[in-house]
C-alpha cells in the first residue's frame, strides 16, 4: 500500500515516477537517477542503507522521504508526515501526452533502457486490467498491445495477483523436441548455492548447459579440493528433481568472472 500511495502521488501531481531495482548497487542506482534527472527518493526502511550511500553518491538527489517511522539518512522527510496535510484532492490535471513514468529495463549488453511512458499509455492499460475476462478480451488485448509497451519479459501471476518474472523471452533455450526453458529460473534455482558464485546457462547443440565461476573462497574455507566434481554433485541433484527437457547435461567451470553490463547483469551475448 505505501508503494502504491508514493506512486499515484507522484504521477497525480505532475511528476515523473521512476520505479527503480533496489537490488543494485548504489553506483549503479545513482546512474540511474542520474540519467533520469530523479530529485527525490522515497524509500522503505529495508533500503534505508543504501538510501544514506545515496545521499553522498547521487549529487542530483535533494529530498529523501521514508516510508517508515524512522530513517538514518539526515534531513529525511516522512512521508505519513507529507500525506496528513495533503490535501484531498490535487489541482493538477496531467494531459494524456504529460510524461507519468520512466521504465528503465536491463538489457543484455549496454545501458539499461530508459522507456517513457505517458498517462495515455497507463490509462490504456488500466483499461485493459479492468476488462476481465470478458468475450473477445483475448482479441482487444492483442490489438492494444499493438500500442503498448512490450517489455520481453516472462512472468505468472500468483493467486493474490502479484506479477513474478522469470526471465527474458528472447534468452528463451528451445529444445530439440520444442520445450521452452528458461534459463533465468535455472540460474535461480542453482544460485543460492554457496559454492556458486556466478552462473549462466545456455543452449550448447540442444542441450542445456551451465557455467559456472565458483566461490573459491568458500571453497578453501571449506577445504573443497575438487571443485569441479563438487559442482557436479550439486547439477546431479538438480537434475534428480527436475523435468528432463530442464536437466543440465554439460557443466563449465571457469577461473575468473563473467563479463557484465552496467547494471551488473551477465552478459548473455
Amino acid at each position: 500500500m505505501p508503494w502504491v500511495t508514493a506512486y499515484y502521488g507522484i504521477v497525480s501531481s505532475g511528476s515523473v515516477a521512476v520505479p527503480l531495482d533496489g537490488n543494485l548497487p548504489p553506483e549503479d542506482l545513482c546512474e540511474l537517477i542520474d540519467r533520469a534527472d530523479v530529485t527525490t527518493l522515497v524509500y522503505d526502511g529495508t533500503k534505508d542503507e543504501t538510501a544514506l550511500k545515496a545521499t553522498g553518491q547521487c549529487g542530483k538527489l535533494k529530498h529523501f522521504i521514508a516510508m517508515d517511522a524512522e530513517s538514518a539518512v539526515p534531513g529525511a522527510l516522512f512521508m505519513w508526515e507529507l500525506t496528513a496535510g495533503a490535501v484531498p484532492e490535487a489541482a493538477f490535471a496531467p494531459k494524456p501526452e504529460d510524461l507519468a513514468t520512466i521504465m528503465f529495463t536491463p538489457g543484455t549488453s549496454g545501458k539499461s533502457k530508459g522507456v517513457m511512458l505517458t498517462h495515455r499509455n497507463l490509462a490504456e492499460n488500466a483499461t485493459v486490467l479492468d476488462m476481465g475476462y470478458e468475450p473477445g478480451l483475448v482479441e482487444t488485448l492483442a490489438r492494444k498491445l499493438e500500442d503498448w509497451l512490450k517489455t520481453g519479459d516472462l512472468g505468472y501471476l500468483d493467486e493474490e495477483g502479484y506479477l513474478f518474472l522469470t526471465g527474458r523471452k528472447k534468452n528463451l533455450i528451445i529444445t530439440p523436441n520444442g520445450e521452452n526453458v528458461s534459463p533465468e529460473e535455472i540460474e535461480n534455482r542453482l544460485g543460492g548455492e554457496p559454492l556458486i558464485q556466478e552462473i549462466l546457462v545456455r543452449d550448447s547443440e540442444g542441450t542445456i548447459e551451465a557455467e559456472i565461476f565458483p566461490d573459491l573462497e568458500y571453497a578453501a574455507k571449506k577445504k573443497i579440493r575438487d571443485v569441479p566434481s563438487e559442482l557436479q554433485k550439486i547439477i546431479d541433484g538438480y537434475n534428480s528433481k527436475a523435468p528432463l527437457y530442464k536437466r543440465i547435461f554439460s557443466l563449465k567451470v571457469q577461473d575468473s568472472e563473467f563479463e557484465k553490463n552496467t547494471t551488473r547483469k551477465i552478459k548473455r551475448f
